[in-house]
């Protein structure tokens, strides 16, 4: 779902608890999370051995926050090593006179359904996020970027995934990333992060679809390119998954100074992974036209206001936090017009 559908969910959700229903949810978009709960209990453990349920339900900002920080004071345990920190971004970088990928200005029809894209440019270095509800031309426009950007290394990610290839996910990677996975570079970047070791010598076509996405992501991020298209990666993933998609993605397109275009839905990750922001508006299914690309504060605070629903940052984590409506901040960010709000 995109996020503006995710939102209306969450109301439903919250409407059927105010009527005396008990609405149990797992969850791993933690914005929406926290925008729609009561009480959290946290699960720990290690994935495909074991897992254990946190004795207390707690309160929804003490709940993630000590998810994020890796442990539950109360009970004195140690869930993780690490504590999951978003980092703030004081002023956001300048783009003019750094090079990048330009692409024209077009139409597309398909169907009963129009595209009119403005032209624009990806800068070396930077991660462009495209924000927009289903249907508006989004993975349309990226699939139209590896047709028309000819004398452009195009690495691509695409948002539905197969288990088409016939062979183990070693055999994959290699296919699709064109390289050597035996490497130390590509152990280290690629196969470590995305925890994809142990499933080498395992048929791409048995693989989970958390399993499925980290392939295809350490595929895509594998391979040399001038520019990295990934369209939702984030979906299947849990909450450090995505947490560490975001920072393989980050890695790779500093280090190889490309230029990358992320289709996202999950706004706590569209907002840590982008540089700046690409809206897409219109009637899904009918029409669709891109906005932008825009300043990332410039961007979500006109997207915030569309799906109407504010967003300040967590001083303890950093996390997003969706106001919930009618709450005092949410009323002092409207009467400010600030519905992206880096306090």
């Amino acid at each position: 779902m995109d996020f503006r559908q995710r939102i209306k969910i969450a109301d439903i959700f919250r409407d059927l608890a105010e009527s005396g229903k008990v609405v149990f949810i797992a969850e791993h978009d933690i914005a929406v999370l926290d925008y729609q709960s009561d009480l959290i209990y946290i699960f720990y453990g290690k994935p495909h051995k074991f897992g254990v349920i946190s004795r207390l339900a707690y309160s929804v900002k003490k709940g993630i926050n000590n998810f994020l920080l890796g442990k539950l004071k109360d009970e004195n345990i140690r869930i993780r090593g690490k504590e999951i920190i978003f980092q703030r971004v004081v002023k956001e970088r300048q783009w003019d006179g750094i090079a990048g990928i330009e692409y024209p200005a077009f139409t597309k029809k398909l169907g009963s359904f129009n595209l009119v894209a403005e032209s624009g440019k990806i800068h070396n270095g930077e991660i462009l996020c495209t924000l927009g509800e289903n249907g508006l031309g989004k993975t349309t426009f990226a699939q139209h970027l590896t047709q028309i950007l000819m004398n452009v290394q195009i690495s691509y990610k695409p948002q539905f995934l197969h288990r088409k290839f016939t062979g183990t996910v070693r055999d994959f990677l290699t296919a699709y990333s064109n390289t050597y996975i035996g490497s130390s570079e590509y152990k280290l970047y690629i196969l470590k992060p995305f925890s994809i070791s142990h499933l080498l010598d395992k048929p791409l076509d048995e693989l989970s679809g958390g399993e499925l996405q980290r392939c295809f992501l350490a595929g895509c991020l594998g391979k040399k390119a001038d520019l990295y298209i990934i369209d939702e990666g984030s979906a299947f993933l849990d909450v450090e998954e995505r947490l560490n998609a975001t920072r393989v993605i980050r890695h790779i397109v500093s280090k190889n100074s490309a230029a990358c275009m992320a289709i996202e839905h999950d706004i706590q990750i569209a907002e840590a992974l982008s540089d700046r922001i690409m809206l897409f508006e219109g009637n899904p299914g009918y029409f669709g036209k891109t906005v932008g690309p825009l300043t990332k504060k410039d961007g979500l605070n006109r997207f915030l206001r569309r799906i109407d629903i504010t967003f300040r940052r967590d001083p303890e984590t950093g996390r997003a936090r969706l106001n919930k409506k009618g709450s005092q901040l949410d009323r002092l960010q409207r009467e400010m017009e600030a519905y992206y709000h880096d306090f």
